[in-house]
């Protein structure tokens, strides 16, 4: 298919009316996934509280807990990604408005004591990994 200048605006939208199309089904999956572990969880503590178990019983017990150590695996990676996605991001809009202040861009002087607000309180609160 042959590339049309005028299809790039109607690509942009498309991608965007994607975004709320994935948000919404990402929204559904994470509160499908949290229904399953409401689930999977109080057997796993059952059966972790039980003192004697039958071989069907620490069968079950080992498969839920191989289970729950890949999904706790998978948890970890997903969340490292999306905070070193989101940190990345965020750290490049910073130094790209810095620099335009540095220029003498009165805007971006205020966006820049803005961003640094934020920064700040979240580095406070927790919500920031600070690598120094």
């Amino acid at each position: 298919k042959m590339f049309k200048p005028w299809d790039i605006k109607k690509k942009i939208y498309i991608s965007y009316m994607g975004f709320k199309e994935q948000k919404a089904a990402i929204q559904r999956e994470l509160e499908r996934f949290s229904g399953l572990l409401e689930v999977v969880l109080p057997r796993y503590s059952l059966l972790l509280k039980q003192e004697i178990l039958n071989e069907k019983e620490l069968t079950e017990l080992g498969e839920i807990e191989h289970f729950l150590i890949g999904v706790t695996a998978r948890i970890t990676e997903l969340k490292e990604r999306l905070e070193q996605d989101v940190f990345g991001h965020s750290m490049d809009l910073y130094y790209k408005i810095k620099e335009k202040a540095n220029n003498g861009d009165p805007e971006a002087f205020k966006k820049l004591s803005k961003l640094r607000d934020t920064y700040a309180e979240a580095l406070k609160a927790g919500t920031v990994l600070h690598w120094n």
